[in-house]
């Protein structure tokens, strides 16, 4: 994704917003088609009968199967929460970096008139000598007069810098709240749905052979936001804990096939 250059006519070291919304969003919207995949599964779980199938793995699963629903319910809420705050900051971080640019398009352009108006102070305050030093009172008064206009140009070109840089301020503001009450909701959800990511170790052993392709998905998107987002405090490394999960999912995708096969 471009992002503009030259923030240091605002005093800033760099982009103040920085960051690919398409990417979050993204990102948001595959954790929200894993929670639903989850969904799906716990559905199948539920509706799982004794003898439906001889596969030790799913023979397993069904002698503790409703403790197993739950905890999936919980993964799912973790991948839906996580989703949607990512959706929900993606489309905040999309509207303040817009908003940030046209600010910076405006600075670039006061800061060019400003630049402009000091040349030309230069040439008028020189004339100006020139005039006096021969006596034309005249030229010397109308070149005085230019160089009032072309100082009264340079002080409203810096402020509407200046404007413009609590504009961007402003912005960062939004994006800051946005991104804590992403980091809030993700947090809010690991900490308080009492799921261990080791859980399902216990009864999907058999199911390792399995883990693979979703997992790696999961996981790559996980790292992919993690880098993304690598500014905002904890939200990467939650991000991380909830691609955890990521054996957990592959494993659920394929009791789904693989139950639906042997019935």
């Amino acid at each position: 994704m471009f992002r503009f250059s030259g923030w240091q006519v605002l005093g800033l070291g760099g982009d103040p917003v920085p960051g690919d919304p398409v990417v979050v969003c993204e990102g948001g919207e595959r954790y929200l088609k894993v929670a639903d995949a989850i969904a799906r599964t716990a559905r199948l779980l539920r509706g799982l009968e004794a003898g439906v199938s001889d596969a030790r793995s799913v023979e397993g699963l069904l002698e503790a199967r409703d403790r197993v629903v739950d905890d999936v319910a919980k993964a799912e809420g973790r991948y839906r929460e996580a989703g949607g705050a990512l959706v929900t900051y993606g489309r905040v971080l999309d509207r303040v970096q817009s908003e940030a640019d046209g600010a910076l398009r405006v600075a670039k352009e006061a800061a060019s008139e400003v630049a402009e108006a000091e040349r030309l102070v230069g040439v008028y305050e020189r004339r100006a000598g020139e005039a006096l030093a021969q006596e034309r009172l005249d030229d010397y008064q109308r070149y005085q007069r230019l160089v009032l206009v072309q100082r009264e140009r340079m002080v409203a070109g810096r402020e509407r810098v200046v404007v413009q840089g609590r504009v961007v301020e402003g912005v960062v503001a939004d994006r800051d709240r946005a991104a804590g009450v992403a980091t809030d909701r993700i947090e809010g959800v690991v900490s308080g749905d009492g799921l261990n990511d080791s859980w399902w170790d216990r009864w999907g052993e058999g199911l390792v052979s399995f883990i693979a392709g979703v997992a790696e998905l999961v996981a790559m998107v996980a790292g992919v936001l993690a880098l993304v987002l690598c500014w905002v405090p904890g939200l990467g490394q939650l991000l991380l804990v909830v691609a955890g999960l990521a054996g957990l999912v592959a494993a659920l995708a394929n009791i789904e096939a693989y139950a639906k096969l042997d019935l």
